[in-house]
């Protein structure tokens, strides 16, 4: 089941998210999502997700990894809605409900409404502020990792999906403003944007790497992502 609003656009490459935004309708046992904020809650889920690595993994890097899955199931088909579709999802942690795996990891989201038209002066700020901002302070303080280190995990995940668009609809209405955001070392409203250009693309044949490492390689068992910045990666 997914928001029928949606239907048309979650096909091709983005089948595989076809379930991970769901109606209010939707029957699932879904926290509300300003439960995450509480640190109870984050270590559990936490706790359970570590249990898949054969060693007790760095908390930092369980905290990053963990923050990868909660990541991709709502903001790729949300951003993506934004950009193709000009929709701004009701994706605020104060308004969804979190479906997570009996491992811990996020596996869905429970939208109130199937959204509205995106505000042209701050078309990302609902992704931004109300939902990745606050999470991303309450597991930086849980996971003792750097909230630049999150910041860049949501960053990697939406200059891929810009990107993506780019090359499958380049026409497509949010296009340019999402390509200006990421250029733009400013807020629309002003401070800095934590989601300046995380990806940068390197040598002759443009290889994609993040500004900032996951931490991946700190647990024993995972080497470094393919898009690794860290010069040991390289060797």
């Amino acid at each position: 089941m997914t928001l029928p609003i949606l239907a048309r656009l979650l096909t091709g490459p983005l089948a595989r998210y076809a379930t991970t935004l769901l109606p209010t309708e939707a029957a699932c046992d879904a926290m509300p999502g300003l439960q995450l904020l509480q640190p109870a809650v984050l270590e559990d889920a936490l706790a359970r997700f570590g249990r898949r690595y054969a060693m007790p993994p760095d908390r930092r890097a369980c905290a990053s990894l963990w923050f990868k899955h909660h990541v991709a199931p709502w903001l790729v088909p949300g951003l993506a809605a934004n950009l193709l579709l000009d929709l701004d999802l009701p994706l605020a942690l104060r308004e969804v409900g979190v479906v997570l795996a009996p491992e811990g990891q996020t596996i869905a989201l429970r939208l109130p409404g199937p959204g509205r038209g995106v505000d042209a002066a701050d078309r990302f700020a609902t992704l931004r502020e109300h939902h990745l901002a606050p999470l991303i302070d309450a597991l930086a303080a849980v996971g003792g990792i750097a909230p630049r280190v999150l910041w860049s995990n949501a960053g990697n995940v939406f200059e891929n999906v810009v990107r993506q668009v780019g090359t499958l609809a380049p026409a497509a209405p949010g296009l340019a403003a999402a390509q200006g955001f990421l250029d733009n070392r400013l807020l629309p409203g002003g401070g800095g944007n934590p989601l300046y250009r995380p990806v940068r693309y390197r040598g002759a044949d443009a290889r994609r790497e993040r500004r900032v490492c996951c931490l991946r390689y700190l647990i024993e068992e995972l080497d470094y992502c393919s898009t690794c910045p860290l010069p040991a990666a390289k060797r």
